[in-house]
């Protein structure tokens, strides 16, 4: 990772929540959603001319960019946000190897910027069987958030601007009101994860994603 990442905003902790809570909520977004703020997800911004811009992500994704611009791979998600921005999220355990990978990716593609903005952006996790229909309000409301990402096996990231995230997380309880949809801690949607093996933060095989486009 480059120089940038070193200067990374250091954020206070949540406090842990307890078993029983974890467990309720954990019910919860079984039953219908759950919505988590990820504090600990790696956000990377790539910039530079397109051609060397899908060069790059091939190399970090270490296969052809989607026809989309955005899907998964091995250590984490990428969105082209534009014809010559991409963002590459990771999650915790697989921060370093990420790093690794897309150091390697900027010395290979010299005219390529490689930047660590998760001080800018916020990972906000929507996991459960409603969570699609979370997503799909939040777009068509007309939102715009930088990135919307589906992951086969109930759940959806939207990465939004610092500023913007408790205005969309606002609006995404209140589409979920009605079926039941709740904030979540991070712990719930990690235990989740690991059981459906979706995301691979904490152990399990990461899935096959499900390309759609949210342009």
């Amino acid at each position: 990772m480059p120089t940038a990442a070193e200067e990374r905003v250091t954020r206070s902790p949540a406090p842990r929540p307890s078993v029983a809570t974890v467990a309720a909520e954990v019910a919860a977004c079984e039953r219908a959603a759950g919505i988590a703020v990820r504090d600990d997800f790696t956000v990377v911004e790539l910039s530079g001319r397109p051609v060397a811009l899908r060069s790059a992500l091939r190399r970090v994704a270490r296969r052809r960019p989607s026809p989309f611009g955005d899907g998964r791979f091995d250590l984490g998600w990428y969105r082209l946000a534009s014809a010559s921005r991409a963002l590459v999220i990771a999650p915790p355990a697989h921060r370093a190897a990420a790093a690794e990978r897309l150091a390697a990716a900027a010395l290979d593609t010299p005219d390529i910027t490689v930047v660590d903005v998760s001080d800018r952006f916020t990972v906000l996790a929507l996991i459960g069987p409603r969570a699609a229909s979370l997503a799909d309000s939040l777009a068509a409301s007309g939102a715009r958030p930088a990135a919307l990402l589906h992951e086969a096996g109930r759940l959806e990231l939207v990465v939004a601007g610092t500023g913007e995230a408790p205005g969309l997380r606002r609006e995404l309880l209140s589409f979920g009101r009605p079926y039941g949809a709740l904030s979540v801690s991070a712990e719930a949607v990690d235990l989740l994860c690991a059981a459906h093996a979706v995301l691979g933060c904490q152990r399990g095989t990461p899935s096959k994603p499900q390309q759609r486009s949210t342009a």
